[in-house]
C-alpha cells in the first residue's frame, strides 16, 4: 500500500524551507485552505520546529497522513484534506 501513497501526486506543493515558524504557518493556512477536499498536498520544510508546529496547526483541520519522510536536511509530508466536521462527537458537549 505505501508503494501507491508515493505514487500519487499532489495538487499543491508547499515549500517552507527557509522559512520563519510564523510566516511558515500563515502560509499553510492559506495553502490549506485553498486545497479542495479528497486533494493532496505536498509539504517540505528543513526543521524540526517547523515540524512540531505543523501538526499543532494542522489539529484544526481534517486531514489524513498519506506520508511522512524525514531526511537530513529536508522533511516531506503528504496530506489529504478530509471533510469538515460538521457534528460534535457524542461526550463532547
Amino acid at each position: 500500500m505505501r508503494g501507491n501513497i508515493l505514487k500519487i501526486h499532489p495538487e499543491a506543493i508547499l515549500d517552507l524551507r527557509g522559512s520563519i515558524i510564523p510566516i511558515a504557518m500563515l502560509e499553510l493556512t492559506k495553502s490549506f485552505n485553498e486545497v479542495n477536499e479528497g486533494e493532496t498536498m505536498e509539504i517540505l520544510f528543513s526543521d524540526q520546529e517547523t515540524r512540531e508546529t505543523l501538526f499543532k496547526v494542522l489539529k484544526a483541520y481534517p486531514y489524513e497522513l498519506l506520508d511522512m519522510n524525514d531526511g537530513n536536511e529536508m522533511y516531506r509530508v503528504r496530506i489529504r484534506k478530509g471533510q469538515p466536521r460538521t457534528e460534535i462527537p457524542a461526550g463532547r458537549c
